[in-house]
């Protein structure tokens, strides 16, 4: 299914959007608006796309709400889905999230720019939570380190275990 998902996507316009509000600051955290001097811990997230992706995620997991109303009067496009190669994990993703919101038997499953709508009212959702995130004050932090702890955290809360490269009790196998 995913293959036709991400066929779907590169085959129709789908236009992928941020808050107007929070564009500027997007630019500041992606590597592909900053020139290959920038490294992956002052800008890590390579593609607008890939921050895009987290935000929905993020959204997700703390359960926000999707933003109300259409991107079209609130949002900046960043890209179309035609011009970037859209993973199909997020393209599933995209794809349950409409499906929770228009239901499972619904037309506009297999509209692209109306299931891109739906995402980009998620990454508006978690958007600002994720540049709070970015924006942390604390200096001994680079960026990437406070959006690998938010995420460690954010998954433990959703999942209710235990975060990213924590230890796991081993046992030694016994000699014989």
């Amino acid at each position: 299914m995913s293959g036709e998902l991400v066929a779907m996507f590169n085959a129709t316009a789908a236009t992928l959007r941020f808050p107007s509000d929070a564009a500027e600051k997007v630019h500041r955290y992606v590597r592909q608006h900053q020139g290959s001097s920038q490294i992956a811990e002052q800008a890590p997230f390579r593609r607008q796309i890939d921050l895009w992706a987290l935000a929905i995620a993020v959204a997700c997991a703390q359960g926000l709400e999707p933003r109300a109303g259409s991107s079209s009067s609130w949002g900046k496009k960043f890209v179309d889905t035609r011009s970037v190669q859209l993973d199909p994990d997020l393209a599933d993703l995209l794809v349950a999230l409409a499906a929770s919101e228009f239901g499972i038997e619904d037309g506009r499953l297999e509209d692209p720019a109306e299931v891109a709508e739906i995402g980009n009212r998620y990454a508006a959702a978690g958007i600002p939570l994720v540049l709070k995130w970015l924006e942390d004050p604390n200096l001994r932090q680079t960026n990437i380190e406070k959006v690998i702890r938010k995420v460690t955290e954010v998954r433990k809360e959703a999942l209710g275990k235990e975060g990213i490269g924590a230890e796991e009790s081993r046992t030694e196998p016994e000699n014989a």
